[in-house]
């Protein structure tokens, strides 16, 4: 479980999210979930401390929301690959 948006520095929650995101086996949902993250953290760069820290509070319940779905398509995710994640494509 993660510490606390308080204990948290952005660098830390932005490697955790990425994290997250990297452990999802489909190649669609992993890619979104990375594109949502970067999106996520360019937008909000440059906010002040009060919108900062809900910005942190808000991460933190994305981060546990996107731990429960990995662990849950995981589960059910089938033994085929993407055409884009196999080798040898040209």
């Amino acid at each position: 479980m993660p510490p606390p948006p308080s204990a948290m520095s952005p660098l830390a929650m932005y490697r955790n999210l990425v994290r997250a995101a990297r452990s999802f086996q489909d190649y669609n949902v992993r890619e979104y979930a990375l594109r949502r993250v970067r999106s996520g953290f360019k937008e909000n760069a440059s906010t002040d401390a009060v919108q900062a820290e809900l910005l942190m509070h808000k991460a933190t319940k994305e981060l546990r929301t996107m731990q429960r779905q990995a662990t849950v398509y995981n589960l059910y995710a089938g033994g085929m690959k993407s055409i884009l994640e196999t080798k040898g494509v040209a």
